[in-house]
């Protein structure tokens, strides 16, 4: 459904350019969804665990985008894509990254807390790391941005903790239902993320091609380095990788707005196929691998 969900707004841009006010709504729901279906104790579980709780949003949301805004000036990279990926990896980790994580059965509470932790620390980490490597992005205002989240993440808790609490048992018996609400909001997101790619496409395919390659590489290849180097079972190493692969650069992207170079905002609608594409690559993975290997082995 999200592969789906990419390609109707790369045939349909009349539809995906009209799904575009959705974006914001469309995270509400998935966000909120993602509240209602977690599993409460286990979050509670992870929080206690420093590795989860702040070890792994240290390393998303400050570790990674330094270094590579320190490896980028010592090679030499161009200043548009040095700052596309600075960018793209100050993000924290996608909003939908718990709800990917429960399809694929990894641990979701681990997606959820890595991601909540990093989001709720951005508006004082994003400036100061990207004044560490240079940024001329730096300027973003994080009080904006720390409204937004609070809106976003406040908004779509408080309403998942009075459907709890007002309707515990319907709340317990529409888990199906719920899910559908989010891989829907999910396809819409998708769609409309695609919102002027078809044009970026037709105007340059050999750098739009390029971008999204080097896009793909930075997603995936985080997502293996941490998949591969985190202690615990498979559906926990699963649910780090998702973390730390997908990024949430449409936070950044709408508070930096009109200003944004327009190389950068390419990457940052490239860097939407991956996290809405890799989820059939990583099923197909897991169908191969043996049962001890698998999340819910």
């Amino acid at each position: 459904m999200l592969t789906i969900g990419v390609l109707a707004g790369l045939v349909l841009p009349s539809l995906a350019d009209a799904c575009r006010p959705l974006l914001a709504p469309c995270v509400f729901i998935f966000v909120a969804g993602t509240f209602l279906r977690l599993d409460v104790a286990a979050v509670l579980l992870a929080l206690r665990n420093p590795l989860f709780a702040l070890g792994l949003p240290f390393v998303a949301i400050v570790l990674i985008p330094l270094s590579v805004g320190w490896v980028s000036t010592l090679v030499g990279w161009e200043a548009p894509i040095a700052s596309a990926l600075v960018l793209s990896l100050v993000a924290p980790p996608s909003s939908a990254n718990a709800a990917i994580a429960r399809m694929l059965k990894a641990d979701d509470s681990v997606a959820f807390v890595v991601t909540t932790v990093a989001t709720l620390a951005l508006p004082l980490v994003a400036p100061a790391v990207l004044l560490a490597v240079g940024s001329s992005a730096a300027s973003l205002n994080p009080l904006d941005l720390a409204l937004r989240l609070f809106l976003l993440l406040g908004g779509a808790g408080l309403l998942a903790v009075a459907l709890r609490g007002l309707a515990p048992v319907v709340v317990a018996r529409s888990g199906s239902l719920f899910d559908g609400l989010v891989v829907g909001a999910l396809f819409i997101f998708a769609l409309a993320t695609m919102s002027g790619v078809p044009q970026l496409i037709a105007a340059d395919p050999v750098a739009v091609a390029g971008v999204v390659a080097l896009a793909y590489g930075v997603n995936v290849g985080l997502m293996v380095i941490f998949t591969a180097l985190t202690p615990g079972s498979m559906a926990t190493r699963l649910g780090v990788g998702i973390s730390m692969g997908n990024r949430n650069v449409g936070l950044i992207w709408a508070v930096l707005g009109t200003a944004i170079d327009p190389l950068v905002a390419l990457y940052f609608a490239a860097a939407q196929f991956p996290i809405f594409t890799t989820p059939l690559l990583i099923r197909w993975v897991i169908g191969v691998l043996p049962a001890r290997f698998q999340p819910d082995g």
